[in-house]
C-alpha cells in the first residue's frame, strides 16, 4: 500500500509541475568574415577569411608594404566571436584598421563583419544586446537588428571617435531577424581605426502551462482517496 500510495503522489506531482512551451526561437545561419587589402605602385596584398558554421570563432590577419618615398600601406582586422547552435545567444568582437604610404597612397581596406539570422517563432521574446563600437574619421563600425520586411532597422548604433556603449532590451515578435555587426576602415594617410563589441541573449518561451481547476481539484482527490484507503486497511489487519 505504501508502494503505490508513493507511485500516486509521484504521478500527482508529475502533473502538477509546470509544463514548458516548446522552443520559441531558432538560429538559423552565422557567417564571421575578415578581410585586408592593401596596394601600393610596386606592390599588393589581399587576404580573407570567413566561418559560416556555429561555434567559436579567434582569427586576425593583415600585412603591410613599405614604400620607397617612405611610410607604409598597411591593413588588418580580428574577430573573436561564438555562437552555440540552436541558441540566440553569444558575443562579437572585431577590429580593423588601416592606412596608405603618403607618397603612394593607391588603396587599403580592413574589415571584420559578423551576422547572425534567426527566427522567433510563436510568441514575443526578449533580446538584449549590450555592448560599444568606436570608428575613427574615414571608417565605419555598427552594431544593427533588421526584422524581414522592415526598412528600418529595429536597433541601430554606430560608431564614433569617443566610443559609444549601450545596453538595450528589445522586444522581438515573430518573425525573421538578421543581427549584424560590422568595422571597415577605408586607408588614408591618417591611420583609421575601428571597432565593435556586442553581447547577444534572446530570453523568453518558457512559460508554465496552467492547468484547469478540474484538474487540480481530481489530483487532490485522488491523494486523498488514497490515503483513507490506506487508514481502512490498517484497520482491517487489527481486527
Amino acid at each position: 500500500m505504501c508502494r503505490r500510495l508513493l507511485a500516486v503522489v509521484a504521478f500527482v506531482a508529475a502533473i502538477l509541475l509546470p509544463a514548458r512551451s516548446p522552443a520559441a526561437s531558432v538560429t538559423l545561419s552565422r557567417e564571421s568574415s575578415l578581410s585586408a587589402t592593401g596596394q601600393t605602385s610596386d606592390d599588393s596584398f589581399d587576404l580573407s577569411d570567413a566561418l559560416d558554421t556555429f561555434g567559436p570563432y579567434d582569427n586576425s590577419m593583415g600585412d603591410s608594404i613599405d614604400v620607397p618615398a617612405g611610410g607604409a600601406t598597411r591593413a588588418q582586422a580580428s574577430q573573436e566571436s561564438n555562437v552555440v547552435a540552436g541558441i540566440v545567444g553569444g558575443f562579437a568582437r572585431g577590429a580593423a584598421e588601416a592606412q596608405v604610404a603618403e607618397f603612394d597612397a593607391i588603396a587599403a581596406q580592413g574589415e571584420s563583419s559578423f551576422e547572425l539570422v534567426f527566427d522567433v517563432l510563436d510568441e514575443d521574446e526578449t533580446l538584449r544586446l549590450a555592448g560599444s563600437v568606436n570608428a575613427s574619421l574615414d571608417a565605419t563600425s555598427q552594431v544593427s537588428l533588421f526584422r524581414q520586411g522592415d526598412i528600418d532597422p529595429l536597433f541601430a548604433q554606430f560608431g564614433v571617435a569617443d566610443g559609444v556603449s549601450f545596453d538595450e532590451p528589445l522586444t522581438l515578435t515573430p518573425g525573421h531577424y538578421t543581427l549584424r555587426a560590422e568595422a571597415i576602415v577605408t586607408g588614408t594617410p591618417v591611420p583609421g581605426e575601428a571597432s565593435y563589441a556586442v553581447n547577444f541573449n534572446l530570453v523568453g518561451g518558457v512559460n508554465p502551462i496552467p492547468l484547469p481547476p478540474a484538474i487540480w481539484a481530481g489530483s487532490g482527490g485522488l491523494v486523498i482517496a488514497m490515503l483513507c484507503a490506506r487508514r481502512v486497511a490498517r484497520r482491517i489487519r487489527h481486527c
